[in-house]
């Protein structure tokens, strides 16, 4: 289908601050509006939708945060835990420790106890040198941080309505009335076929080939399973039939999670520390080390902020965009984080499947012998 577009400021909110603010998020929502609206993921026998446009709309910011080492004016679904009375706070990241770091994305991020969390779709910050995205607080562990937020925007597509108790947090995180935006987007189909044109991505150089979005994001029919086998699935004479990825992320995922492609089961070796993906005729496809596993695992926790606890829950995992980068995402329900598994050979989605399998999650581990 070809989507028309419409976007403008809900009535009873202010504008954005500069039309640059414009320029840089319109061409997002456009992309944003070209996927469905809704993908429904079946997660432990029962029904998830997934809102496959605000996702994306949180995906094509978090590249171009990502890209710039996060000294960007945007912000994707920062987490903010809102007290009854004070400053709401941003959670930040865990993986470091210097001042000026970078928001977290786990959104389950809980720094004062108790409160209520909200994910405000964008932040637009004053200064993209300084990575705070909230407004003058003393963070908990006790840094001090300045008036940094700019405005906070809720993007809301077709006939999405902004709920009461949202609004009231979005206006509380932005400190008023004033400095709170709601875009409204509406579409209209005219048919014809999707637009496979580039993402609006902001690279730091240039990159020839640009960001796609792969088929399963683009058609929510045909919706393509989980790269992680559940406990639910059998691993021997396992096969499914997924949708087609791109050159790209094919390229990846045989290398990376070959299990995507036949029947099988993980097998670890425990006498030589190493895993091994075997085919159903004992052929092993894939080894890993368990070095490369724990380094791998570390990278997606430090990106990603998400707890030991909370990979134990994770539901899905699957490749949403392929650039210069692979970017994966992960998540438990319907509550997504992105990692960028780049294009190298860290077994990135093979450090979680192992992960859950020794915790019995992830099928049945069969001991090499």
């Amino acid at each position: 289908m070809t989507v028309v577009t419409s976007i403008e400021v809900e009535k009873g909110y202010v504008q954005l601050e500069r039309a640059e603010h414009k320029n840089y998020l319109y061409p997002k929502l456009q992309a944003a509006n070209t996927t469905p609206k809704v993908v429904v993921k079946t997660v432990k026998g029962k029904p998830v939708e997934i809102n496959m446009k605000q996702l994306a709309v949180a995906m094509l910011i978090w590249a171009d945060e990502r890209n710039h080492d996060y000294l960007w004016y945007y912000k994707a679904e920062v987490t903010f835990n809102v007290p009854k009375s004070g400053t709401p706070i941003p959670v930040l990241t865990n993986s470091s420790k210097e001042k000026n770091r970078r928001h977290s994305h786990n959104p389950f991020g809980q720094v004062i106890a108790g409160v209520q969390r909200r994910r405000p779709d964008i932040i637009v910050v004053k200064d993209k040198n300084i990575r705070w995205p909230g407004r003058a607080a003393t963070y908990p562990t006790g840094e001090k941080y300045g008036d940094n937020l700019s405005r906070v925007v809720e993007v809301k597509f077709d006939n999405d309505d902004l709920k009461e108790g949202q609004k009231t947090d979005y206006i509380k995180i932005a400190g008023g009335e004033e400095r709170f935006t709601v875009l409204k987007v509406s579409s209209r189909d005219t048919g014809g076929k999707t637009s496979a044109d580039r993402l609006p991505v902001y690279a730091p150089k240039p990159e020839p080939k640009g960001y796609f979005w792969e088929e399963w994001v683009k058609d929510g029919r045909q919706w393509a399973d989980s790269l992680l086998i559940s406990a639910e699935k059998q691993y021997q004479g396992y096969k499914r039939s997924i949708t087609a990825y791109s050159q790209e992320t094919e390229r990846y995922l045989r290398k990376q999670a070959p299990w995507v492609f036949g029947g099988g089961r993980f097998v670890q070796d425990k006498a030589k520390a190493v895993w091994k993906w075997v085919d159903e005729t004992g052929k092993t496809v894939k080894t890993w080390t368990q070095q490369q596993l724990d380094a791998a695992m570390k990278q997606i926790q430090a990106a990603t902020d998400w707890t030991i606890a909370e990979f134990k829950q994770i539901d899905w995992f699957q490749v949403i965009a392929v650039g210069g980068v692979i970017v994966l995402a992960i998540a438990i329900g319907a509550a997504v984080t992105f990692f960028s598994a780049g294009t190298a050979t860290a077994p990135y989605v093979a450090a979680v499947q192992a992960f859950l399998v020794t915790l019995g999650i992830g099928g049945t581990v069969a001991a090499a012998t």
